[in-house]
């Protein structure tokens, strides 16, 4: 997949293009680890503060969301690092890259718009990422972003965790 890359507002219309190419991820990456049950309602999330998506001239190629995020051990984890409270974190999250799209500098250009968001918006931004996800890891570090501790959820497989990340603007 080559061309141009735009990064703009996700709008309604998009949802089905967006979870065509998240079955195309999940099926590649084994993201997300385990299929939603209604797909677009798990990429809308009701934490969602926005959410865009990236597109070349064959359509959408990629979707990135900025969220509050649950309470738990990360936000408590990120929140003691960065000395803030937690309500002012804002988590880069659902970002995922078509894998025809890879390369393409698509992933970067969606946290860049994310972290943007976050910064308009006063936020802290952060985010997680499950060890099973190397091409992930690799784009957040290339990028600036700096892990701060892990979380071990029951729903990973063994040996796996989720690595916390906080932005560039807190390095």
């Amino acid at each position: 997949m080559q061309g141009r890359i735009t990064v703009r507002p996700r709008l309604p219309a998009d949802m089905d293009a967006c979870v065509s190419v998240l079955r195309q991820v999940h099926e590649h990456d084994r993201y997300p680890l385990v299929w939603p049950a209604d797909p677009a309602a798990w990429l809308s999330g009701s934490r969602q503060l926005a959410a865009w998506v990236a597109c070349t001239e064959r359509g959408i190629c990629g979707h990135v969301a900025l969220a509050r995020p649950r309470p738990g051990e990360a936000a408590t984890a990120w929140a003691a690092h960065l000395q803030a409270e937690p309500d002012t974190l804002l988590c880069v999250s659902v970002l995922f890259v078509a894998p025809l799209a890879r390369g393409s500098g698509a992933g970067g250009r969606m946290l860049d718009t994310a972290l943007a968001g976050a910064r308009a918006r006063g936020g802290a931004a952060v985010l997680e990422v499950v060890t099973l996800n190397p091409q992930a890891i690799a784009l957040y570090r290339a990028k600036g972003w700096r892990p701060i501790g892990s979380v071990r959820y029951n729903w990973l497989p063994p040996g796996e965790e989720s690595l916390l990340f906080i932005s560039p603007d807190h390095g």
